[in-house]
């Protein structure tokens, strides 16, 4: 199912060799690594029920490594990139706003 929705809705091959790569869609983008914490959620779950208390990624690696099911590295990383890949998308998300509602309406947006 990942693999046709990255297909689907990834960056193209053409865009690909044109050195582009979608931050949410294609591999190792967001997606996968939410992907990931749900995994951790349905594959250990019924060992370790405290899983299933958060549905925020973050406390899941965390919680995954608590209970020793990944390496705390591994969850680490796995948080520090889904952290910074979020913040770039929210901030490119706010600055297409921003544009669009400065073209749209002729003013400028006060921070």
């Amino acid at each position: 199912m990942r693999i046709k929705m990255q297909k689907h809705l990834g960056t193209s091959q053409w865009q690909q060799q044109a050195g582009k790569f979608h931050l949410k869609q294609d591999a190792g983008g967001i997606i996968d690594i939410e992907f990931l914490a749900q995994f951790a959620v349905l594959a250990y779950s019924h060992e370790h029920p405290s899983l299933t208390k958060w549905s925020d990624n973050v406390r899941i690696f965390e919680e995954v490594a608590s209970l020793g099911i990944w390496e705390e590295q591994v969850c680490q990383d796995l948080t520090d990139a889904y952290l910074r890949i979020r913040a770039v998308l929210i901030n490119w998300h706010y600055q297409s706003n921003r544009y669009w509602w400065m073209s749209h309406c002729g003013k400028k947006h006060e921070h």
